[in-house]
């Protein structure tokens, strides 16, 4: 898999080497697990084909179980300068109700091993809305992520994928269902409790101490490129076309072992799918992501990318939203009030255009 990845990089050193990368993000599955020799080997091929700023953001995933002594000892000693760590719950009734392996003192344990390896740029993920997440316990878990010295947090409430163990749970009785108004509470006791805190509120679900708010997400929100290697992964060019790879690992390996120039690349069928997405399309991922960001929704360049009927089509279809005071129009951008945000994907789809 790593070789194939490496392959990969290789094969598309033209679109790589077209402009320095701001930020790497090791994604998905658990890139933990990856030795030193195969990190190296990555990173080797990264800046084998492109252009590495200074500075450059490079964040990867960890869960708690996963962040031993020898682990956090290897990527400390890597060029990765950030870690997303997925600890969801410091309390372990929910993490046992949502079939988390780590338990809370693996948590406590693995974010102090961090710091002292001296990761000081981390991220946490945090979960509401669980049935066994009452108000005390979410309480704690806010205060732990400030304890825990963490500079960006994200958090999501609790939802249930079709064909999992928890959701057959609780079809059949045996788990109790999360509750959409325990999920609001609670998100905006977090809203002002990281707030007050001092944290920059800067995305529906992200809050971030300054400076470090999460420059990989943050161009991703924006439309800018990105490049998607690996299985699973997606890249968009930043103009109208998207392209995912394949999921499964065995065919990515395999495709990629038949390739052997960039035009093998463009012209397979076997690696990736790929879209072009018209302007209706592009329009609504914009109205997407810019209400989810406290930025908001800036209607000229809305005007400029997509035409004037699109700011139009927007503030026509904004307009109940505009009355009743749930989006706010704020240096010359429209955005979400705080008392909406809970509600941003519905605002968000009202504003989409159907063709």
């Amino acid at each position: 898999m790593v070789e194939a990845i490496g392959r990969e990089l290789d094969l598309r050193r033209s679109e790589l080497s077209a402009r320095p990368l701001a930020t790497i993000y090791f994604g998905g599955g658990t890139p933990s697990l990856l030795s030193s020799k195969e990190l190296d080997f990555l990173f080797e091929a990264i800046h084998r084909n492109a252009e590495v700023l200074p500075g450059a953001e490079i964040t990867l995933e960890a869960n708690p179980d996963d962040l031993d002594p020898p682990t956090i000892e290897r990527l400390a000693n890597s060029p990765v300068n950030r870690l997303s760590i997925g600890v969801q719950s410091f309390a372990d009734e929910d993490l046992k109700y949502m079939g988390r392996v780590h338990n809370r003192a693996q948590a406590i344990r693995s974010l102090e091993d961090v710091r002292r390896a001296g990761f000081h740029n981390f991220s946490i993920d945090l979960i509401f809305g669980s049935p066994t997440t009452n108000d005390q316990i979410w309480a704690d878990n806010l205060q732990l992520a400030i304890d825990c010295q963490a500079k960006h947090i994200s958090a999501y409430a609790l939802t249930i994928e079709e064909k999992t163990a928890l959701e057959y749970q609780i079809r059949k009785g045996k788990s109790e269902a999360p509750s959409d108004e325990r999920a609001e509470a609670q998100y905006f006791a977090m809203c002002d409790f990281f707030v007050a805190q001092g944290f920059d509120h800067y995305e529906i679900a992200s809050f971030a101490r300054p400076g470090h708010r999460s420059r990989h997400n943050s161009n991703y929100w924006s439309g800018r490129p990105y490049i998607g290697v690996g299985p699973s992964a997606h890249g968009f060019d930043g103009k109208n076309e998207r392209r995912w790879n394949i999921a499964n690992n065995l065919k990515y390996v395999n495709a990629l072992s038949e390739m052997e120039t960039y035009a093998d690349y463009l012209q397979s069928d076997a690696l990736y799918e790929s879209e072009i997405l018209q302007p209706a399309d592009r329009y609504n991922e914009t109205i997407m992501t810019r209400l989810r960001e406290t930025a908001g929704v800036d209607l000229d360049q809305i005007g400029a990318d997509y035409g004037q009927r699109f700011v139009d089509y927007f503030l026509a279809q904004m307009r109940d939203h505009l009355d009743s005071g749930r989006i706010i129009k704020r240096e010359g951008k429209y955005a979400l009030a705080t008392h909406a945000r809970f509600l941003a994907d519905g605002i968000a789809a009202d504003g989409f255009y159907i063709t």
